[in-house]
């Protein structure tokens, strides 16, 4: 790749914020270890909305009115049909899909059968019930996978374009762009989560900073 100075700098402001993002994911944190709230922040995600101003704030509030005393098991009538939670049929799908496959007794239960999946799901097989859901692509795969704390390249549209303005050749395929956050997490001494957060961190705040004309 050419200008990794370059790219160091530019995503280097983000890089503290995008740091606590991974560690909770490495640590089991992510929305308080609770496998429900993963799951929704992943199929919302996957439906292409904003993640800062649009999936991770309805998160929250899914957390604060709803989700006391909710487990996978006793939440499939919420996602029955589509809501402010769950606003597309491709939401719906993943979520029930989800609660198919991962239900259990209790969380704890539940979260490790989602880790389990995690570490032996493959985006590109995709021979596992859970990964041949509709609407769960390469990019969601990759991304509830490194929600449940593996160190994974996530190839979407914003780290494709960030990391293709640095290359000298287009990153057209998700391998590729996989590859190329291999190549550069590793070139920075950085895990590959900390690298996606920072693009997307990079992203949310150069589209503030438009809207407010700052």
């Amino acid at each position: 790749m050419e200008n990794l100075e370059a790219l160091r700098d530019a995503i280097a402001p983000y890089l503290p914020e995008a740091r606590g993002y991974a560690t909770a994911c490495f640590k089991g944190k992510r929305w308080n270890g609770k496998p429900l709230l993963i799951l929704l922040d992943t199929a919302l995600t996957s439906t292409g909305f904003s993640y800062f101003s649009f999936v991770e704030p309805r998160v929250r509030r899914f957390e604060r009115e709803l989700l006391d005393g909710l487990a996978l098991s006793s939440s499939r009538s919420l996602f029955m049909q589509r809501s402010w939670y769950c606003v597309s049929d491709r939401c719906a799908q993943i979520m029930l899909s989800a609660i198919s496959h991962f239900s259990s007794r209790d969380e704890k239960s539940e979260m490790k059968k989602l880790i389990d999946w995690a570490h032996n799901a493959d985006p590109f097989r995709r021979d596992d019930p859970f990964s041949k859901t509709k609407g769960l692509g390469v990019f969601s795969i990759q991304y509830l996978r490194g929600q449940l704390g593996l160190d994974v390249p996530i190839p979407d549209r914003s780290v494709r374009k960030f990391l293709t303005a640095y290359y000298s050749s287009e990153l057209n395929t998700p391998v590729e762009i996989m590859r190329a956050i291999d190549e550069v997490s590793s070139s920075l001494g950085i895990t590959r989560l900390e690298l996606v957060w920072a693009i997307w961190i990079r992203f949310d705040s150069e589209g503030r900073s438009r809207l407010t004309g700052l």
